[in-house]
């Protein structure tokens, strides 16, 4: 038995944000990242969502009153940085 899902890498960053479907459209438009899946609230706001960057998985959810948004830096290597 596996111990992580296929396709997944051995560590995946977990960003809480304050509007995460615009992080994950952001991501989109300059990377080119592929939404893997997206699970909202009642509200809209997304508890849990998840995209694929090249080979890497980045997990992302909305802020809530128990989970703030935390500042992080996430290093993204491209073909090219001007065109990124």
């Amino acid at each position: 038995m596996n111990y992580k899902p296929d396709g997944y890498p051995s560590v995946s960053p977990y960003l809480i944000v304050s509007g995460a479907s615009e992080t994950i459209q952001f991501l989109a438009q300059a990377f080119g990242a592929k939404e893997i899946c997206r699970f909202p609230d009642d509200t809209g706001k997304l508890m849990h969502s998840e995209v694929r960057l090249d080979d890497g998985v980045i997990m992302i959810a909305d802020c809530a009153p128990d989970w703030p948004p935390v500042p992080s830096y996430v290093h993204i290597y491209v073909d090219d940085v001007d065109a990124a």
